[in-house]
């Protein structure tokens, strides 16, 4: 049996009595031209429908999903508020093929009638709202830390697929990519322009999500910090960074965040910035990278006296006895003295405190 066209489901939309198995009165939305109001995507179209007096989102497949069942259900005994939940009706709608046709699953969902994270950032850019992106990007690094401790990941994290709530924070939508513990394989592998360039099925996993979280912070923190960059570098696509050409070391605008990170003493984002260049898709460390982002640093008096520098693959931090205390991420770095140190981030040089703080610039 062949899977159904957009232009079918759309005709079993909007039969008069429509052709549904259990939902009872759906009434599809219009556009100005009195068709279905929908929106399309590599393996499904979502159309925006009223049962009773709530909006829904119908999603139908025009391909087949291998793991949609096991997701669905592993969502329904697992509800978490960072995903907007939907229902699976299995053999929901009839579609027609010729005089006969099939009945076909259906995901419903609440219709979401804010916005989604990638209009957000253009609107924020066009009307040049840098305080907004800057919320935006402190917003989405706890958004990242909630993720990466979760047992699942999404698979698919672009900003087309986060909705921006209203009441603030961020929530997914698509979850047909999804790992979930129970799941060891999947066709999908993420969007071109967000997963890690070396990304194949055989990584399907819980660090599938380290890469676009880790880009579009990156891409965030940059465009806050110099707006200009969007139209720059940005395309349809993206934001403003293209994994291909950062894992190829030809990438103009990853050279420029460099300097723009370098500059502002920004080594936290730094961090990030080099590991964008790891061959490897799951990313070393990347949770405690976005904790050091969304929490305050603590060092105790034992530790503030007696910080040492220590090297780790050419780069220079900071070490107590027990623990590192500041990654090893500058170009050099001298050892604390009253409470301050100065280290190098590509030809800048910044002085810090003990927890990693910039004081001042040279």
């Amino acid at each position: 049996m062949p899977w159904p066209l957009i232009i079918q489901y759309a005709d079993s939309i909007t039969k008069p009595l429509g052709l549904f198995k259990t939902l009872a009165n759906v009434e599809y939305q219009k556009d100005i031209f009195d068709n279905p109001l929908m929106c399309a995507g590599g393996n499904a179209v979502v159309f925006k429908v009223k049962i009773g007096n709530q909006l829904k989102a119908l999603k139908c497949y025009t391909k087949p999903k291998a793991n949609i069942h096991a997701i669905n259900l592993y969502l329904k005994n697992n509800p978490d508020d960072l995903i907007i939940s939907n229902e699976l009706l299995k053999e929901e709608l009839f579609v027609y093929f010729g005089s006969n046709g099939h009945y076909f699953d259906v995901q419903i969902s609440d219709w979401c009638e804010g916005r989604f994270f990638d209009f957000e950032i253009k609107r924020c850019v066009f009307n040049h709202h840098i305080d907004l992106l800057e919320r935006y990007s402190e917003e989405f690094n706890l958004f990242a830390v909630q993720i990466l401790e979760r047992e699942w990941a999404h698979g698919d994290i672009k900003p087309e697929n986060i909705y921006v709530n209203p009441a603030g924070g961020f929530k997914l939508i698509d979850t047909d990519a999804m790992y979930i513990p129970t799941l060891s394989e999947s066709d999908e592998i993420g969007t071109p322009n967000y997963r890690h360039p070396n990304r194949s099925a055989k990584d399907f996993g819980p660090h599938i999500d380290d890469y676009p979280l880790l880009l579009i912070a990156v891409s965030l923190r940059a465009i806050a910090l110099d707006v200009t960059l969007f139209d720059k570098y940005t395309t349809k696509d993206n934001i403003i960074l293209n994994p291909h050409e950062i894992l190829a070391g030809n990438s103009a605008c990853y050279n420029e965040l460099v300097e723009l990170f370098a500059e502002r003493g920004e080594w936290r984002y730094m961090q990030m910035l080099r590991a964008l260049r790891s061959e490897a898709v799951a990313i070393d460390g990347i949770l405690d990278m976005f904790k050091g982002l969304t929490t305050t640093p603590s060092i105790s008096p034992d530790e503030e006296i007696n910080l040492e520098t220590f090297c780790d693959k050419g780069k220079w931090g900071y070490c107590s006895k027990d623990r590192i205390v500041i990654p090893a991420v500058f170009d050099s770095a001298v050892e604390f003295r009253d409470g301050t140190a100065y280290i190098d981030l590509c030809g800048h040089r910044h002085k810090i405190n003990t927890k990693g703080e910039i004081i001042n610039t040279l």
